[in-house]
């Protein structure tokens, strides 16, 4: 995955990636995207310039962390 400076072409890359690796985007925000698991969201991530936060819980989650 290539990396920018600017925050634009940042998300773009990002954004391709996290959808490639199966992550979901959000219908109602570009910036957030979901992890489901057996029709149950796992895992939550946001990306807001070049900062990236998540938060879940449940074993997919806690082995992810690790």
């Amino acid at each position: 995955m290539k990396f920018f400076v600017s925050p634009k072409p940042f998300m773009e890359s990002f954004s391709s990636f996290l959808v490639e690796d199966g992550w979901t985007p959000h219908g109602l925000d570009k910036c957030f995207y979901k992890w489901v698991e057996d029709g149950v969201i796992q895992v939550v991530l946001g990306i807001h310039v070049g900062d990236v936060f998540c938060g879940g819980k449940g074993k997919f989650y806690e082995s992810a962390l690790e």
